[in-house]
């Protein structure tokens, strides 16, 4: 954007991510996940899929609810978490209530801690359609150990590697979707093996502790292109 609206020259951006708190993003012990389960009236054999984005209309929880309801029949054990508020949450509180996810979702409301949600949870999602920024919800999820199934809009496929640590669809994608709930609700081995991958991603790139580095290696490298430049107008001088 900055590129070709704002003619900024390539050579001078530099990226820095988002960093997550790590020690409190964890991956949860058996009884932390048990806890937060139990608390949710989820059971140990569930399989929790969730979404952490507020009921507005650019996260485009359509997709989401949609891709869901494809996969349902493949996914005897499937519930859902989703989490937040926002002005479209009580239609979606209506509309589900007469679907055959009714039964099966958990709409949170507002919450003043996501971590105890996201232990219950055994995949993420976040889909939406055409605006996102880089999330720092999936890189919360991520963090905790969570697979997570994306769309590929602005930062998200650059937090998620595709078939690495969760899968990263085509806006609108139900089919796409349903597909790869179903891929990792059949493949327990994979979904643990995606989880722990994104852990290890958030670890290596998306810590407060790198994005710190990141800010302070900055500071640095523009501190001495300063310095050089004070340098060469005091030889000219």
């Amino acid at each position: 954007m900055v590129i070709t609206k704002d003619g900024i020259a390539l050579s001078r951006i530099v990226t820095i991510y988002n960093g997550v708190d790590i020690a409190r993003f964890a991956p949860p012990g058996v009884a932390q996940r048990s806890a937060a389960r139990a608390q949710l009236g989820l059971g140990a054999r569930d399989f929790v899929v969730g979404m952490v984005a507020a009921f507005r209309p650019e996260k485009n929880h359509d997709t989401f609810f949609a891709g869901l309801l494809q996969a349902l029949p493949h996914m005897p054990d499937l519930k859902v978490l989703a989490v937040s508020a926002g002005p479209k949450l009580a239609q979606w509180r209506e509309q589900i209530a007469v679907m055959a996810l009714g039964i099966r979702i958990v709409f949170t409301g507002d919450v003043g801690d996501v971590v105890p949600y996201l232990w219950a949870m055994d995949a993420g999602c976040l889909t939406p359609g055409s605006n996102e920024g880089f999330s720092n919800a999936i890189i919360e999820q991520m963090a905790v150990g969570l697979p997570m199934i994306v769309t590929a809009v602005d930062g998200n496929a650059e937090a998620v590697v595709d078939g690495e640590s969760g899968r990263v669809i085509a806006p609108f994608d139900t089919a796409a979707l349903a597909r790869a709930l179903i891929e990792l609700y059949a493949d327990p081995s994979r979904t643990a093996a995606w989880g722990r991958a994104a852990r290890e991603r958030v670890e290596e790139k998306f810590s407060v502790v790198h994005m710190c580095a990141e800010h302070a290696r900055l500071y640095r490298s523009l501190y001495r292109s300063e310095a050089r430049a004070a340098s060469h107008g005091a030889e000219r001088d």
